[in-house]
């Protein structure tokens, strides 16, 4: 749970936007790969990056099959979905 909390800290801390993209990330890869908590908290930072998983490279979208793969009847994996959807679902509005 450390890690949760650099990434928020860094956030909220952060002098400029590339201290704050550094510390973020340092939070994530903090965290041992492949791990439930790794992914979920990977792809709720890039859930601020990008807009939707259209947007994910080839490795992210790996990525991604393997954390619903690993833990997808997790409350972890059941939010990113949400995200995504709720993301999708925005960007498909008319303006």
């Amino acid at each position: 749970m450390q890690a949760y909390e650099r990434y928020v800290f860094a956030q909220l801390r952060a002098t400029n936007e590339e201290e704050k993209a550094q510390e973020m990330k340092a939070a994530i890869d903090s965290i041992t790969k492949g791990t439930l908590y790794h992914m979920h908290l990977f792809f709720l930072d890039l859930a601020k990056r990008k807009k939707n998983q259209d947007m994910f490279t080839e490795e992210e979208s790996v990525l991604f099959e393997k954390f619903k793969e690993q833990h997808g009847s997790t409350p972890e994996f059941n939010e990113i979905e949400v995200i995504y959807n709720l993301i999708n679902q925005a960007e498909a509005l008319p303006n």
